[in-house]
C-alpha cells in the first residue's frame, strides 16, 4: 500500500491563539504602530510557555488575544498568522505567496490563456486561403473548438476577477481561507455567464451602436470578469417577459392599490382592538378599587393617542377647542370619551365612567340604587 501524506495536524484552541497574538504583535511592531509594552511582555511570556509546554492562563491570552484584535482591526488574526508564517525561515512557500487559492487560480489563468492562444492561432491560420486546418466536412469539429475559444476567454475574465479580488483582500489582511469554496463557486459562475452573454444573449454586431467593436471573445471576457452584471441583464429580460402575460402598469398600480388599502384596514382594525383593550383595562381595575385620578390619567393618554395635537394643524389655523362639560369642573371624576368608532367600545367607555362615578361618590350611587 502506497504510503500517504498526512495532513498537518489541527492545532489546539490555546495554541492558535499565541501564535496569532504573536503574528499581531510582529504586524503592530514591524509597522510602527503604538503598542503598549504590557501587551508585548504577556505576549512574550505566551510564546515561552508554549515553547516549553508550561501552563497558560487562558483568560489572560483570551484577553491579550481580544486587545490586540482590535488593535490590528481591520485586519484578520488568521490573514496576519498566515502571512508571518510564510515569511518564516524553514517555510515552504511558493513564489505566488502561502495562500493556496491564490497559487490553484493562477494555474487556471494560465491554462485558459494557453487554450485561447492556441485556438487564436489556429482560427487565423484557418482563415488563410493556403492553410486549411479544418476540412469542410469537420464543421462539427471547428463548432465545438470555437465554443471552447469562447470558455477560455470567458476563463480568463473570471479568473482575473478573482484573483484582483483576493489581491485586494490580502492587502488589507482581510482574507479568510473560509472563503475558498465561494471563490470557486464565483469563478464557475463567471465562466458560465460569459459563454451565456456570447452564445446566446443576442448582440447586433453591425448595428451603429459600437458593439461591432466587441467579438465574441470580447465579449465573453466581460461577461467571466462581472458575472453580477449578466445575471442582471437575464433578470431584466425575465421581468420583461413576465410583463407581457401579467399585464401593464396600470394593472401593477391596481394591484398596489388594493395591497395598501388591505394593509390600511388591517391596521385600523388592530388600532380599534387596541383601544378597546384599554378601555376595558381600565374597567377592571375601577372595579378592583384602583383610583379615579390614575384611570382619568390613563384616559387621557389614549385620547391623546388619537386626538391630533395642535402642531399637527396648518399655520393660521387653531385646533378646535374641546366642549365644556362638567366634568372638567370635577377632577375627581373621570370623564367618558366616546374614542373608538365599534358600538363594543362606546359599551366599555360607557361602563368605565359609570364605575368611576360609583367609586367617587358611593353614597348617591346607593341612594339611586334605593
Amino acid at each position: 500500500m502506497p504510503p500517504t501524506s498526512a495532513s498537518p495536524p489541527v492545532p489546539s484552541l490555546r495554541e492558535q491563539m499565541v501564535r496569532e497574538s504573536c503574528s499581531m504583535v510582529r504586524h503592530l511592531v514591524t509597522n510602527g504602530s503604538r503598542l503598549p509594552p504590557t501587551v508585548i511582555q504577556s505576549t512574550d511570556q505566551f510564546e515561552t510557555a508554549l515553547a516549553q509546554n508550561q501552563p497558560i492562563d487562558v483568560t489572560a491570552l483570551a484577553s491579550t488575544h481580544e486587545r490586540l484584535s482590535r488593535l490590528v482591526s481591520p485586519a484578520r488574526p488568521g490573514t496576519l498568522y498566515l502571512l508571518d508564517h510564510a515569511q518564516q525561515p524553514g517555510s515552504r512557500s511558493s513564489s505566488l505567496g502561502p495562500v493556496r487559492l491564490v497559487q490553484q487560480l493562477v494555474r487556471v489563468a494560465m491554462v485558459c490563456v494557453g487554450i485561447f492562444i492556441i485556438l487564436s492561432v489556429m482560427a487565423m491560420a484557418d482563415a488563410h486561403p493556403t492553410v486549411q486546418l479544418f476540412k469542410r466536412d469537420l464543421l462539427v469539429v471547428e463548432i465545438i473548438m470555437q465554443r471552447v475559444f469562447w470558455l477560455s476567454a470567458a476563463g480568463i475574465g473570471a479568473s482575473f476577477a478573482m484573483l484582483f479580488q483576493i489581491s485586494e483582500q490580502i492587502m488589507a489582511r482581510t482574507y479568510d481561507p473560509d472563503e475558498t469554496a465561494s471563490t470557486w463557486v464565483k469563478f464557475f459562475l463567471g465562466v458560465v455567464a460569459g459563454f451565456i452573454l456570447v452564445a446566446l444573449v443576442p448582440f447586433d454586431t453591425t448595428a451603429d451602436t459600437g458593439a461591432e467593436a466587441l467579438g465574441p471573445p470580447t465579449i465573453a471576457l466581460l461577461g467571466g470578469f462581472s458575472a453580477s452584471a449578466v445575471y442582471r441583464i437575464l433578470t431584466r429580460m425575465v421581468e420583461a417577459l413576465e410583463s407581457v402575460f401579467t399585464g401593464g402598469a396600470r394593472e401593477q398600480a391596481a394591484a398596489a392599490e388594493k395591497t395598501a388599502m388591505t394593509r390600511a384596514a388591517e391596521e385600523s382594525s388592530q388600532g380599534r382592538m387596541a383601544v378597546a383593550g384599554q378601555l376595558v383595562e381600565i374597567q377592571q381595575r375601577l372595579a378592583a378599587g384602583e383610583a379615579p385620578e390614575r384611570a382619568a390619567a390613563q384616559l387621557r393618554q389614549v385620547v391623546a393617542a388619537l386626538v391630533p395635537s395642535s402642531s399637527e394643524f396648518p399655520s393660521g389655523a387653531t385646533a378646535p377647542e374641546p366642549r365644556r362639560t362638567p366634568t372638567d369642573e370635577a377632577p375627581d371624576k373621570v370623564p367618558a370619551f366616546a374614542v373608538v368608532s365599534a358600538p363594543q367600545d362606546a359599551a366599555a367607555s360607557v361602563d368605565a365612567s359609570a364605575a368611576a362615578d360609583s367609586a367617587t361618590h358611593p353614597e348617591g350611587t346607593a341612594a339611586a340604587s334605593g
